[in-house]
């Protein structure tokens, strides 16, 4: 059961292997002003076996502009419930494995005005094994126009259930 609101503007060739499992409490508000603009061709080959167990709560005012102009070829296995919310704008040369448990209390409260232009490439072999219990609470105010032109290949592999609260 997926429910995923996925923006994806990269051309990224990545071969992610990711098996997480994360507790994670959430709270976010958030107001976020975005102008985005997204040239984007992505070959995805995604098989997602995730366990998440994520309570958020978010309270956020967007006013989105995005134009996309992409070019999507995905060949998806998902055994997962995941409620996934996901932009990616990035071209990035990164092999990396990363093993990881990650036991964050996190509180911030950020502002933050940014205006980012990113044309990049991306070559990542990535295999990510982690455990995170996070709990975060998260108000932030962000102004952000951003313009991606990216290319994204990407295979990934995410073992993962989630059970969300949001």
């Amino acid at each position: 059961e997926s429910l995923s609101n996925s923006v994806s503007m990269s051309e990224s060739l990545s071969n992610s292997v990711s098996m997480s499992e994360s507790l994670s409490n959430s709270v976010s508000m958030s107001e976020s002003l975005s102008n985005s603009v997204s040239m984007s061709e992505s070959l995805s080959n995604s098989v997602s076996m995730s366990e998440s167990l994520s309570n958020s709560v978010s309270m956020s005012e967007s006013l989105s502009n995005s134009v996309s102009m992409s070019e999507s070829l995905s060949n998806s296995v998902s055994m997962s419930e995941s409620l996934s919310n996901s932009v990616s704008m990035s071209e990035s040369l990164s092999n990396s494995v990363s093993m990881s448990e990650s036991l964050s209390n996190s509180v911030s409260m950020s502002e933050s005005l940014s205006n980012s232009v990113s044309m990049s490439e991306s070559l990542s072999n990535s295999v990510s094994m982690s455990e995170s219990l996070s709990n975060s609470v998260s108000m932030s105010e962000s102004l952000s126009n951003s313009v991606s032109m990216s290319e994204s290949l990407s295979n990934s592999v995410s073992m993962s259930e989630s059970l969300s609260n949001s």
